[in-house]
């Protein structure tokens, strides 16, 4: 009997089309809050290794730890079974070249790590033992994906990579890494090559360290204990710091931590796209709930019949229910159908690999399905069933009732909750839209148009001036400089205590070169700029940006010097502030500007790796033609590689516009799920008065009286649902804005358009299907009933 309802019923299709709408965007979700929580979850063994970090005495932990720390903790933890170490990238160092015959390519994700890294993340390993592969010290174990760029399909076991057309290493083993998502993202490992004397060096802190401990760990606070504490502080270069040591389950830095260490992921639009999904599944049920309800005049009818032949409350109940369950598993099926395509464009937009899963990803996915099923079935389908079959043949044949006009006010709920989801996901979505539209087209303080940026070689970083100067001859090339720190590099800065007026203040330092404001566009506020025609600017001058002038209330009639902490005595720390720039955005949009000091000769470190070159915006194809043949006369072992300042700045954006990306498609559902509802609100109007509006119409009634008294309930609907969605989007939105130092002002404008589109749109769709029964012959269809 469902059966033959489903394949007969008209509005099957619609319910249909609502729940498979909503099961689309539910699983498109959960596809991405999936991606983000499968990350070091792909073994058993990952639930007990530890990141270790080293917390001062203000309690901020630092990732990078001493060689011999990993060597303490399993002689001074019991709880400790392994330890291994991963050489951690020093301040602007140069990305690897690996060749291979003739292939020649550039990799930042080449990682050094101990010989025992396999058996502590347990990565499967082709053609060889994770516990060997990297005993050698010229081994190299490389991933698939590295294989394929250097070899291709042939087999590269036993084959040789040249590191920096230096080093040579041997391929022992290939890494299928499409099964494996991991916060430590790798293309090949390297062994780690330490001298003897480095294995007890305690002053170094360049490796990030990962202990395996004993089940049952996690309870604990994940801190070491006062003995262990007190053991650390007596070593002697660490003597009276009061470190202490603290663990991070590996599980947990991807979402929770590694934002700060520079990942574009965000645990906070994890937690809203979760929540987002939640009430697009509600969204759905209450739609399919008032399409039933919609379509209940027949659907009394066949229970009076089936009551008066003798079905009980059960059958009607189960049958019911039945019928619900072949809707939600034909719509899970035809978004399953959908969610394979839909998922790689996803993907392609948010800049993820959704579909590349481990066995127990999949298994985990088919289980959210069968649970998605199973709520849907239990919550969409069980109170149209409860409702249903209570009623008995006695009550159901009394003459002008009808039951549901009892529960009248529950669909109207049910409706207004649809719509307050709805305008609230509208409103949120394009103030996001607006918010992330400022912050393409703010005024950053600086210009990076037209500004690419270059690694410095040896060879370039060795003779600088003349490779300036050879750029400078070509009149496209409008200005060339090198720093430490650029905008949208991700490198964090240089702090240092400085001293002003006799008071230390904490300033970061960045090391720059001649016309590197120039070349970034930053204005001066004050003063002047470095000069190469005054030697003592190199030695002795510095510049301050707005923000440090505010930090040090800065006076240049009563001082202009600012002591540095660099240098071999106290004529070299002394410097003049020459002048004062304007503040630009560096890192990111949440973050303020800090103070900061720009030196040529910091006398702390020289580390200017990267060159900037500013050229102008015609003949872009020929100017850079010449750049990279200016730079291979200068470096002919690594080839050029060319960045844009302005697309490494603009990476900060990546997680609000995957935000935006998210809220905008799932918005659309949620419009187009609410439509459907208003379609099922229309269709019970017409189904419960049409007797009324026919005797109406007979009477004298307008066409205007009769959508008027049809489109009231409506209008209440909606003006309850705007009155409460609007307040709460405002809200929300402005704890989201109050995060961004720099934030675009409450749009006003859009909470208004939302309103007056919601009812427009509403009022179009319902009056659409009122239309066709108004417009009949009132006595006609009072005949046909």
């Amino acid at each position: 009997m469902s059966v033959v309802r489903v394949l007969n019923k008209r509005l099957s299709l619609v319910k249909l089309l609502g729940l498979t709408s909503g099961f689309v965007i539910f699983l498109c979700i959960l596809l991405y809050v999936n991606y983000e929580f499968s990350f070091d979850t792909w073994s058993p063994k990952l639930r007990d290794v530890y990141r270790v970090s080293l917390i001062t005495k203000d309690g901020q932990p630092s990732i990078t730890t001493q060689q011999p720390l990993s060597q303490f903790i399993l002689e001074h933890n019991p709880d400790a079974i392994s330890a291994t170490r991963v050489l951690l990238a020093a301040r602007g160092e140069l990305d690897p070249l690996l060749s291979a015959g003739e292939t020649q390519i550039y990799r930042n994700d080449i990682l050094r790590v101990d010989s025992n890294f396999l058996t502590v993340f347990p990565y499967q390993v082709e053609n060889g033992d994770p516990k060997t592969v990297l005993s050698a010290p010229n081994s190299i174990v490389i991933t698939r994906d590295l294989k394929m760029a250097l070899f291709g399909d042939k087999n590269p076991i036993g084959k040789t990579i040249q590191l920096n057309k230096q080093d040579l290493f041997t391929v022992t083993g290939v890494i299928n890494m499409d099964s494996y998502r991991s916060h430590l993202s790798f293309g090949a490992l390297i062994p780690l090559r330490s001298k003897a004397r480095n294995q007890l060096d305690w002053n170094i802190a360049r490796y990030g360290t990962y202990v395996a401990l004993k089940q049952g760990y996690a309870s604990k606070n994940h801190h070491e204990t006062a003995a262990f504490n007190a053991a650390l502080d007596g070593i002697p270069a660490l003597t009276g710091q009061g470190l202490a040591l603290g663990y991070t389950p590996v599980r947990d830095i991807h979402l929770h931590y590694a934002q700060k260490e520079g990942s574009r992921s965000s645990y906070d639009l994890v937690l809203i796209c979760l929540l987002l999904a939640v009430l697009i599944l509600v969204i759905t049920v209450v739609n399919y709930i008032n399409l039933t309800i919609a379509t209940s005049i027949n659907r009394y009818k066949e229970i009076y019949v089936r009551r008066v032949i003798g079905a009980d409350t059960g059958m009607i109940f189960w049958g019911i229910l039945s019928e619900s369950l072949i809707h939600v598993v034909a719509a899970v099926l035809l978004a399953f159908l959908l969610i394979m395509p839909l998922a790689q464009g996803l993907g392609r937009l948010l800049d993820m690999d959704l579909l590349h899963w481990s066995s127990y990803s999949y298994i985990r996915f088919l289980g959210e399905i069968a649970f998605l099923i199973l709520i849907t079935v239990c919550l969409a389908g069980g109170y149209p069933a409860f409702v249903f079959s209570r009623y008995s043949a006695a009550r159901l044949s009394k003459f002008g009732s009808t039951p549901q006009s009892e529960r009248s006010w529950l669909r109207k709920f049910l409706l207004a909750l649809q719509f307050t989801v709805s305008i609230f996901f509208v409103c949120v979505s394009l103030v996001i839209f607006t918010q992330v539209r400022y912050l393409l087209h703010m005024d950053y303080g600086f210009v990076p148009d037209q500004v690419f940026k270059y690694q410095a070689s040896y060879g370039v970083y060795a003779h600088y001036n003349a490779f300036k100067h050879d750029l400078l001859d070509n009149p496209s090339v409008k200005s060339v400089s090198r720093c430490s720190n650029y905008p949208g590099d991700g490198l964090a800065f240089t702090q240092l205590p400085f001293t002003y007026k006799g008071e230390s203040h904490n300033l970061d330092l960045v090391s720059v070169d001649y016309d590197y404001f120039s070349t970034l566009g930053v204005k001066f506020i004050s003063g002047r700029d470095f000069n190469p025609a005054y030697p003592t600017d190199s030695s002795k001058g510095m510049i301050i940006n707005e923000a440090c002038a505010r930090e040090l209330a800065f006076d240049p009639v009563r001082s202009s010097f600012l002591v540095s902490p660099c240098g071999q005595d106290s004529s070299q720390r002394a410097k003049s502030i020459l002048g004062v720039v304007g503040n630009y955005n560096s890192e990111g949009f949440q973050a303020s500007v800090r103070p900061t000091v720009y030196v040529i000769n910091s006398g702390c470190t020289n580390s200017m790796t990267s060159v900037l070159v500013k050229v102008s915006p015609g003949n872009l194809v020929g100017t850079t033609h010449y750049i990279e043949k200016t730079w291979n006369n200068y470096n002919n072992v690594l080839p050029i590689r060319p960045k844009t300042v302005q697309d490494e700045f603009l990476k900060y954006l990546i997680t609000y516009q995957r935000m935006e990306k998210i809220f905008f498609i799932s918005t659309m559902g949620l419009i187009l799920i609410s439509l459907l509802g208003i379609f099922s609100l229309a269709s019970f109007e017409l189904d419960q008065r049409w007797r009324e509006l026919s005797i109406r119409k007979v009477l004298g009634a307008t066409m205007y009286d009769l959508f008027r008294v049809l489109n009231m309930p409506l209008i209440y609907i909606l003006l309850v649902a705007n009155l409460v969605a609007v307040p709460l989007a405002w809200y929300f939105s402005k704890i989201w804005l109050n995060n961004f130092t720099y934030r675009v002002q409450m749009p006003v404008l859009v909470f208004s358009l939302t309103t007056a589109f919601s009812v427009l749109v509403s009022l179009v769709v319902a009056n659409t299907r009122m239309s066709k029964l108004i417009s009949l012959n009132p006595s006609q269809k009072l005949r046909e009933n």
